[in-house]
């Protein structure tokens, strides 16, 4: 079952202030939202929220962009002018910045191949 917190952020469009806006209460797999006090829409009804698998695709490439990030921000500093950037590392931050295109579903995410570091 995806996580109720992602279907709300879904909702809302916007992470709410999940202390003060909205708490989710899980019981035994269950999760109810617990508190709302979003002024921007009404507290939805389960016909307002998405798909189990909408959700989960939603966090899946939530979770690949930071990875993705990650591995960017680990060969930033090869783009400092005195050090240089060969091709295979341009190409590599390529393939990291276009790994996220033409995925439309949650097996497309969990079955990606990251490119091999130079």
């Amino acid at each position: 079952m995806a996580n109720l917190c992602t279907k709300i952020e879904i909702y809302l469009g916007r992470t709410p202030d999940f202390s003060n806006e909205v708490q989710v209460f899980g019981d035994g797999g269950v999760q109810t939202i617990n508190l709302w006090n979003c002024t921007d829409k009404p507290e939805p009804k389960e016909s307002d929220l998405c798909s189990d698998e909408e959700a989960d695709y939603f966090d899946g490439m939530r979770f690949l962009r930071q990875e993705r990030d990650t591995k960017l921000k680990e060969t930033d500093w090869y783009a400092l002018a005195d050090v240089g950037m060969t091709d295979a590392m341009k190409e590599y931050r390529q393939k990291l910045r276009d790994i996220t295109n033409g995925l439309k579903t949650s097996d497309d995410i969990n079955n990606i191949t990251w490119p091999t570091k130079p």
